[in-house]
Parts: structure tokens; C-alpha cells; sequence
């Protein structure tokens, strides 16, 4: 999806950098980053920072992060894009967001697919952690943060590099829904989705009307 919406920008004439074209990391792995073929919390960290750095090098104008969601129960369904209320641009956040939400939920239901709106969210209710926050460390500065590390602001001493552009986190489907899923795994389904996320970004970059 993140190749698709990227041709489908770069026919329009827009300039589109993307932190990674293939399942790898971002960042340079250390040995630190790394436990038995999975990423440690420091690596974790470390690779999402990377994504961070890579849109501030590219001067980017605006940032979009594409996940899946995933549930405890199968039922869990739905499509949401997150936006962060604590940056400078916010207002500009919420727009993209708003963009991303809409122009990818519309084509999804133009198909007859139904998924169900879940909304536009503050990153606040949507940030996660793994390990153990009382163990210190990397784990409870990660508890602490409370954002999307992607799209959130600096904490000292855990993150020092935000984006530095409007920024949005769009989780189209749940890949535990089995009817969702089955749309993230067609060349159809990922196409829908890359159009949406390309009609949102062309909106939000277009020049403002004179």
C-alpha cells in the first residue's frame, strides 16, 4: 500500500520519500537492538525514531504512517486514524487526519465492504507499550509517553527527535477480523486503501485557493 500510494503521488508530480521498501528495519541494527531475530525496546524504539528522522531530512511537508490494527477478539473491526493534539501544527494534524479517515474509509465502503468507522483519534488514547514499566528503563519511559511515537512530541530523556511536519497514523482493518483481513491480503483491497491515502495526501498538499 505504501508503494502503490507512493506511484500513484509520484504521477501527480509529487516529491514522496518513504523510510523503508521492504520488511527490514530502518536503523542500522546494533547487537542491542536485537534479541533472537526480534527487536528489542530499545530497538523498537530506535527503528520508529529512524522514521522520524527520515521525514525531517527530507524536509518532508506532511507524514502519514500506515498499520494494521489487531484485536483480542476476532470481532474487533474497523478502520481509525490517529493525530496528535500536543504539537504545534495540531490543527493541521487533525485536518490530515480527518483526510486520511475519510477518503480511505469511502473507498473501502464504496466497495460494498461495510467496515465500520472507529474515527479519528487522539494519539493519547492509542499509545502502547510492551515490557514491564516498573522495571525502569526504556519500558517505563515508554509507559510514560503516552503518543505515538511516530507523530507525538519530544520527552526528554526518551525522544528527541519529533516530526517535525503534520503528521497522521492510519489503521485501516483489523488483520484478526477474518473478513478484514482478507481485504489486506488482495491486491485489490491494498490498491483501495493506497488510493484513499493518495486522494488524502493530494487534498492536504494542494496550494490554498487565492
Amino acid at each position: 500500500m505504501e508503494l502503490d500510494a507512493t506511484a500513484l503521488l509520484r504521477s501527480k508530480g509529487f516529491r514522496v520519500v518513504v523510510s523503508r521498501t521492504r520488511q527490514s528495519t530502518v536503523v542500522r541494527l546494533s547487537p542491542a537492538m536485537a534479541s533472537g531475530g526480534v527487536l528489542t525496546l530499545q530497538g523498537s524504539h530506535d527503528d520508529v525514531v529512524a522514521r522520524d528522522v527520515c521525514a525531517n531530512d527530507a524536509h518532508a511537508s506532511a507524514l502519514v504512517g500506515i498499520y494494521f490494527d489487531a484485536g483480542s477478539s476476532p470481532q474487533n473491526a474497523g478502520s481509525l486514524t490517529a493525530y496528535d493534539a500536543a504539537r504545534p501544527f495540531a490543527a493541521a494534524n487533525l485536518r490530515l487526519a480527518t483526510l486520511v479517515q475519510h477518503d480511505v474509509l469511502a473507498g473501502m465502503n464504496a466497495q460494498g465492504w461495510d467496515i465500520p468507522d472507529d474515527g479519528v483519534l487522539p494519539d493519547t488514547s492509542l499509545g502502547s507499550f510492551v515490557g514491564d514499566p516498573s522495571s525502569g528503563g526504556i519500558a517505563g519511559e515508554a509507559a510514560a509517553y503516552d503518543h505515538l511515537l511516530l507523530i507525538g512530541p519530544a520527552q526528554a530523556g526518551y525522544f528527541s527527535t519529533p516530526s517535525q511536519m503534520p503528521g497522521a497514523v492510519i489503521e485501516p482493518l483489523y488483520l484478526t477480523d477474518p473478513f478484514e483481513g482478507s481485504i489486506a491480503d488482495t491486491t485489490q483491497g491494498q490498491m483501495v486503501i493506497a488510493r484513499g491515502i493518495a486522494r488524502a495526501m493530494e487534498t492536504f498538499l494542494q496550494p490554498a485557493s487565492t
